[in-house]
């Protein structure tokens, strides 16, 4: 393990920077902001979005690739956020349209 750390790129040590400081704090106060200003069943499926952020930022900054069941897992996140987040709209819609 010390031999990984004490050989790390400069891009790796950046990375872990960033996750580490900038992310973390970006992501609890933006998280801390949207519980104050909506309710928690509203906002709590879009933590669902950290593993998927995470594997998506390896993708982009570290040229990692994602594996088929990993990026399956990706699409299915957000088709459930779709559905949780517009599935009240679209059943009303579909409602309306049927009546």
């Amino acid at each position: 393990m010390w031999t990984a750390v004490s050989h790390m790129s400069m891009t790796a040590f950046a990375c872990v920077l960033f996750m580490s400081y900038g992310a973390t704090l970006f992501g609890f106060a933006s998280w801390n902001r949207l519980l104050h200003r909506y309710p928690t069943p509203l906002i709590s499926p879009f933590a669902l979005l950290t593993p998927v952020s995470g594997l998506v930022s390896g993708a982009i900054f570290l040229g990692e690739s994602l594996a088929a069941v990993q990026a399956i897992g990706v699409a299915l996140v957000f088709a459930g956020l779709l559905v949780n987040v517009y599935g009240p709209r679209w059943s009303a819609r579909l409602r309306r349209a049927g009546a």
